[in-house]
């Protein structure tokens, strides 16, 4: 008996996701994760993402048919996904990013999709209220990855009766086979040039990684900073040549970061634009300390979950809303523990290549949660 059959006895679905976005990153990740699952529940799934794009060579690598997609005009693109659509008999196009949702749409203003229309929301909406609700009144569903990015789709016109939340999350053998050391050891020759100084990473494409950096300026301690998932740039590397005692490095997408997380003492996410962060859910299951942006979904999941502390981007005050206070000496975690901010929760996990980690006091300590058992 096939997994949809487990859960229901509707006849399987024929789903077409589009996504222009063929970079690597948390949405693709997601599609991946999506389809593979649909696809093993026996519905008959395609992914329509640009041709030769990493995304199109992950779908390939997991056993879905991809469609070729070119992102020219909506026009162009409207014309293909409905010839896509009407080859397969699809009941079901589901958009992932806004040049297929603009294509989606002028498919449909001129009755060239019969499916039935969904538009997936990753990331808090920037969409002009008015062209919201214009977009809204031509799809059945909106899909929001968080409460956080629902309730800005609804501050911003979208009807609320089209609005269904269904959260990130992780496939269920993330857990399983878990890197052996091997693997790990490599990872950490590539992200751990200090010998001995703890490693905070970043596991995702380019966000805000310099708030980090300038926040490592008051941080006499030395540090390896490990960016996963972005090529070397020049801005983020002058950054890191302003605080010589830290060590910054940049590991290019990799399709199972766990040998990654293995290494680091911290699991930062400096970003102002997350639904629901994968990085973030990965953290929370390996059991690692979190530290992100009080913003957006980040922060939705981060009260009741497993996570170190909360810095904000919004203020300049001295001393106040930066990430360092988790690795500096006890007089700054002091100081840090003085500022007014969130609380951190007191969860944590001690097991595995994460054993060793005490638990943070919870209640009202913003001190070094997470830091390692000397």
């Amino acid at each position: 008996m096939s997994e949809a059959a487990a859960v229901s006895d509707r006849p399987p679905l024929s789903i077409l996701h589009t996504c222009w976005e063929g970079h690597p990153s948390g949405q693709t990740r997601v599609i991946l994760d999506l389809a593979r699952g649909q696809n093993r529940g026996g519905h008959q799934v395609r992914v329509a993402c640009p041709t030769g794009s990493p995304l199109e060579a992950m779908v390939r690598s997991a056993g879905i048919t991809p469609a070729p997609l070119f992102f020219e005009r909506p026009a162009e693109a409207g014309a293909m996904i409905a010839r896509i659509a009407r080859e397969m008999r699809a009941d079901l196009v589901n958009a992932h990013s806004s040049r297929d949702r603009k294509a989606v749409l002028w498919a449909r203003a001129r009755r060239r999709l019969e499916a039935a229309v969904v538009f997936t929301r990753h990331v808090r909406t920037l969409t002009f209220p008015l062209r919201l609700w214009w977009q809204s009144r031509g799809v059945d569903r909106i899909i929001a990855v968080s409460g956080d990015v629902a309730r800005r789709l609804k501050a911003r016109g979208a009807p609320s009766g089209k609005i269904v939340v269904v959260p990130n999350g992780l496939p269920p053998g993330f857990l399983d086979g878990m890197p052996d050391e091997t693997a790990i050891q490599i990872a950490r020759a590539r992200i751990a040039p200090l010998p001995g100084a703890p490693v905070i990473g970043v596991v995702s494409r380019r966000k805000a990684q310099e708030v980090l950096l300038k926040a490592a300026r008051h941080i006499q301690r030395p540090l390896n900073f490990a960016f996963i998932g972005i090529a070397p740039e020049v801005a983020l590397t002058k950054l890191g040549e302003a605080t010589p005692q830290h060590r910054i490095t940049f590991v290019p997408f990799v399709e199972d970061p766990r040998p990654y997380y293995a290494c680091l003492a911290i699991s930062a996410l400096p970003s102002k634009q997350e639904g629901l962060s994968i990085a973030q859910l990965e953290s929370m299951a390996l059991g690692l300390p979190f530290v992100g942006s009080r913003y957006a979904g980040i922060r939705t999941w981060s009260r009741t979950a497993w996570t170190a502390c909360w810095w904000s981007t919004a203020t300049r005050a001295p001393g106040r809303g930066r990430s360092s206070g988790c690795w500096t000496s006890r007089a700054w975690r002091s100081a840090w523990a003085r500022q007014r901010g969130p609380k951190c929760s007191s969860r944590t996990r001690s097991s595995g290549p994460w054993r060793g980690r005490r638990r943070c006091t919870g209640k009202r300590s913003r001190c070094g949660a997470g830091v390692r058992n000397p």
